[in-house]
C-alpha cells in the first residue's frame, strides 16, 4: 500500500457554497517523489460536491485538493455545499439527471432512494481498480448503512463519536455533582435554571442535534436497540413502541422542566451554534459530537469533565454505550463511472479522498476514520485536538460501544425528513411526547 504524506503549502481561495475550478500545474509529496504512479488527467474534469464549510479540516480539503490537481493535471469543478443544504442540492441534480461524479453525503436511508433509482456506481468496482483502499479495511458493521440489497453502493468516510461534558466550574459553584441517573439529571437541571443557567446545549434544526440525544434514550433499553435495528426492515418500521415512546416522553418532561434553552441562540439548535452556547458558557451541560470537537476553547476544554449519559432507572443495559457509528460518506455517480474517460480520474480522487485527505485529518482530530489500515498509522496521543484524544481514550477506558441510529436506519428520506421536523416541534414545545410519536407513525404509513 502506498503511503504519501503532503505538505499543504498552497491556500485555495473559494467561495462557499458555490462553484470553483481547480487548474493544474505541478506537484509532488514531502520526499520530493511524484505520489501515486504519475498518472495524468489533462483535459478530464470532474464535478465534487464535498459537504464543506468553514470548519478547519474543509480549509485543508481545499488545499491538499488543490495539490492533488496541480499533480495529476485533472480539473475538478468543485460545489461546495454546507451542512443540510446537500440534501436539496442532491435531489434537485438526480431529477435534473445532473448529479456530481463524485460527492459527500449520508449512509442508510439518505442515500436510500438514490440507490433504487440505480444513480449510484457499484463502489466494489472502484475498490477492485483502487490503489490503496481495500473492502478488509473496513468492519461489516462499518459497511452496513453503506449497503444495498447486498451490493456496497457509497463508501464510508468517517466514523462519529458523541461526548457528554459538564462545565465544572459551573457545578462547583452551585455545589452540584455530575448527574448519573435521570433523577441526578432533573434535580441538577432544577438547581440551574433556578440560577438562570441553561443546563443543557441541546437544540433542535432540522432534528440537528436532537435527534441523536433522542436516540440515547431510546437505546437505554435492549428493546430500544432492537426498535432501531427493526427500522431497516419496512414490514416492521415503527415508533409505536415501549422504547420510543418512553423516550419522547421524557423529552418532554425535560422541556416543561427548562433543560433545555428557551432563548434563540441556544433553542433553534444545529451544531455550531449549540457548541457556541456551551463554548460560550450560558449552558453548563454540552452534548456533541466528534466533528464540533475542534471548534471548543483551550479555556473551555479545562473546565469540562466528560461523563456518562445518565441512566434512566428503568434502564436494563448497563451504562457503556452511546451514539456513534458510520457517519457519512462518498458516493459515485453510477452515469461518471460508466464513462470510460473518467473511471481512472475517479478511481484517483477517491483514493485521495479516503487516504490522503482522511490521514491528515484524522491525525489532526477533526475525523474519527473507520479504515482499520489508516487507523494503524494515526498517532492518537498527538492529535491536534485534544478533546478528540481526550474522548476516544475515554471511550476505550470505558468500554463504550456503538449504539445504531434511528435518523441512518428509516426506510426512507421522506420519513427522516418528517421525523427531524417532528423532533423540532418536540423540543420546542408545540407537540406532546404522544403527539411526536403519532406524527412519526403517520409518515410511516404514508411512505411505506
Amino acid at each position: 500500500m502506498k503511503m504519501r504524506k503532503r505538505i499543504l503549502s498552497v491556500l485555495l481561495t473559494t467561495a462557499m457554497l458555490g462553484t470553483c475550478v481547480m487548474g493544474c500545474s505541478s506537484g509532488s509529496d514531502d520526499s520530493g517523489e511524484k505520489s501515486e504512479s504519475g498518472k495524468r488527467f489533462e483535459g478530464v474534469t470532474l464535478r465534487f460536491a464535498p459537504n464543506w464549510g468553514t470548519d478547519p479540516d474543509h480549509e485543508i480539503g481545499r488545499k491538499m485538493l488543490k495539490e492533488f490537481c496541480d499533480e495529476t493535471g485533472l480539473n475538478i469543478e468543485l460545489e461546495e455545499i454546507a451542512g443540510d443544504e446537500m440534501k436539496n442540492k442532491i435531489s434537485v441534480d438526480a431529477a435534473a439527471d445532473n448529479l456530481p461524479d463524485v460527492w459527500q453525503y449520508w449512509p442508510g436511508c439518505v442515500c436510500k432512494d438514490l440507490a433504487d433509482a440505480g444513480l449510484l456506481a457499484d463502489c466494489s468496482e472502484y475498490l477492485e481498480k483502487s490503489e490503496v483502499i481495500a473492502k478488509d479495511h473496513f468492519s461489516d458493521t462499518v459497511l452496513a448503512p453503506c449497503t444495498f440489497d447486498g451490493e456496497l453502493l457509497v463508501l464510508p468516510r468517517m466514523g462519529a463519536s458523541g461526548v457528554l461534558m459538564i462545565n465544572t466550574e459551573i457545578f462547583k459553584k452551585y455545589e452540584l455533582e455530575a448527574p448519573k441517573t435521570w433523577d441526578d439529571l432533573m434535580e441538577v437541571s432544577k438547581v440551574l435554571r433556578e440560577n438562570g443557567v441553561t443546563p443543557l446545549n441541546v437544540g433542535s434544526k432540522l432534528g440537528n442535534p436532537s435527534h441523536f440525544f433522542y436516540n440515547e434514550l431510546v437505546c437505554q433499553f435492549e428493546e430500544g436497540v432492537q426498535d432501531v435495528n427493526n427500522l431497516l426492515d419496512s414490514s416492521k418500521t415503527t415508533f409505536k413502541t415501549d422504547a420510543m415512546e418512553y423516550a419522547a416522553n421524557k423529552i418532554e418532561e425535560m422541556v416543561k422542566a427548562g433543560c433545555f434553552a428557551d432563548d434563540v441562540l441556544g433553542s433553534t439548535g444545529d451544531w455550531a451554534p449549540s457548541c457556541a452556547y456551551y463554548d460560550e458558557g450560558y449552558a453548563a451541560m454540552c452534548y456533541t459530537f466528534s466533528w464540533q470537537f475542534a471548534s471548543f476553547s483551550d479555556e473551555t476544554l479545562e473546565k469540562s469533565e466528560i461523563i456518562k449519559i445518565p441512566q434512566i432507572a428503568e434502564t436494563d443495559r448497563a451504562d457503556n454505550h452511546m451514539q456513534g457509528t458510520t457517519n457519512d460518506c462518498w458516493c459515485i455517480s453510477k452515469k461518471a463511472w460508466e464513462d470510460t474517460e473518467k473511471q481512472e480520474a475517479i478511481t484517483a480522487l477517491v483514493d485521495f479522498l479516503m487516504w490522503d485527505y482522511t490521514k491528515e485529518t484524522a491525525q489532526g482530530g477533526y475525523i474519527i476514520t473507520v479504515d482499520s489500515e489508516l487507523d494503524k498509522l494515526i498517532d492518537y496521543e498527538a492529535l491536534d485536538s485534544k478533546l478528540m484524544s481526550d474522548v476516544l481514550q475515554w471511550r476505550t477506558d470505558n468500554n463504550i460501544e456503538a449504539d445504531p441510529m434511528i435518523w441512518q436506519s428509516l426506510p426512507n428520506l421522506a420519513i427522516q425528513t418528517d421525523y427531524c421536523n417532528a423532533l423540532d416541534e418536540l423540543w420546542a414545545g408545540t407537540i406532546t411526547g404522544a403527539e411526536f410519536i403519532e406524527k412519526c407513525e403517520t409518515s410511516v404509513k404514508d411512505n411505506l
